[in-house]
């Protein structure tokens, strides 16, 4: 993935030194990243170029919790294996705040884990205004 997104394409990180001071906080305390997206890839493929291989092997920051659209989460058998194992949580557009995903997913940053989200909701397309 590294090599897609820095070789093929022009992905610009900033802040990345913040990123990895944050990456070593005390234990029991919690990160909460927050970032656009262009693609449905992005959750996954955005922090492994500049994540070290090292921060990885702390389980606490072995991949971030993150939400995802419900309908994106369980389009096949497949897909939701998926989706459970690279720790995404599905939530229900128009759902509100009070719901599962939301509430173990604020459980899980509390308790020191890395949580990430995309507060747009919503890919972002050049021209093109969708509403879910």
């Amino acid at each position: 993935m590294p090599y897609l997104l820095t070789r093929r394409n022009s992905t610009h990180y900033y802040g990345v030194d913040n990123l990895t001071k944050a990456l070593e906080r005390p234990d029991g305390v919690g990160l909460l990243t927050v970032s656009n997206h262009v693609s449905t890839i992005d959750s996954a493929s955005l922090p492994s170029p500049v994540v070290s291989f090292r921060d990885l092997l702390n389980p606490r920051n072995c991949g971030f919790w993150n939400l995802a659209r419900e309908d994106q989460t369980s389009e096949t058998t497949l897909k939701a294996m998926i989706v459970a194992l690279v720790k995404i949580m599905p939530v229900w557009r128009g759902g509100g705040v009070h719901q599962i995903a939301v509430t173990n997913f604020i459980a899980r940053v509390r308790n020191g884990e890395w949580g990430h989200i995309f507060p747009e909701g919503r890919t972002y397309q050049v021209g093109v205004h969708k509403r879910h």
